[in-house]
């Protein structure tokens, strides 16, 4: 029986922290262990197997538990919301909708969680419609008063980041593939960077998922 986390966001320009804390915080809470944490960079408009929610539904076994911060993670159309969860549970996997506080085992024979459900998809759906609305509102304003849009410095911005990203990965190379050599599982790699107080890119604290994707690069 494994615990696992499911992040994704919409852009590059986000990150996967705000997400992540709210799944350590109740992993912590409940006193779980949470075994991975599957991460995703893609828009809710993509479908589900873009979205990596084929991926995250073939790899967990029955009994395993599947952790999302909130419903809109999972999708954010009033028409999927209920086939994702569904396709989830009918696994035999127990999902974890931490914000709603709604844990579900079996959405078929559960009235109440589908109910629920459909209610947070509609509501996800009108959020995601309602930003739509607000942000082309404020571009075309925004073209109406001669503003040229996005920033000219992107770029340069963009590979700022990479050379810093890039650097940082030099520096902690050296310190994590003896780790990784001896054995030691990922967990307890983020548990000895954290007491030697070794900080992130971004000089915070280490946690799974930051380390996951310092891993991809080494």
């Amino acid at each position: 029986m494994s615990v696992y986390g499911y992040v994704r966001v919409s852009t590059e320009l986000q990150d996967f922290s705000s997400q992540k804390s709210i799944i350590d915080d109740y992993v912590s809470d409940k006193s779980m262990t949470l075994d991975n944490v599957f991460t995703f960079t893609v828009s809710s408009r993509k479908s589900k197997s873009k979205r990596g929610i084929d991926e995250v539904t073939s790899k967990l076994k029955k009994g395993d538990t599947l952790l999302v911060s909130e419903i809109s993670r999972l999708s954010r159309s009033m028409i999927e919301t209920l086939p994702v969860i569904q396709q989830i549970t009918s696994k035999g996997i127990e999902l974890h909708i931490i914000k709603q506080n709604l844990r579900i085992t079996d959405l078929e024979n559960d009235l109440v969680s589908k109910i629920v459900c459909n209610v947070l998809g509609i509501a996800s759906e009108m959020e995601r419609t309602m930003i739509s609305e607000r942000v082309k509102a404020g571009m075309k304003a925004a073209k109406a008063r001669g503003v040229k849009l996005g920033n000219p410095r992107i770029h340069e911005i963009n590979k700022t980041k990479k050379n810093d990203q890039s650097e940082f990965i030099t520096k902690v190379k050296p310190i994590i593939e003896p780790m990784i050599k001896a054995g030691m599982t990922q967990r307890k790699i983020v548990d000895s960077l954290n007491q030697a107080d070794i900080k992130t890119s971004k000089g915070g604290i280490w946690h799974l998922i930051t380390l996951q994707r310092v891993l991809k690069n080494i």
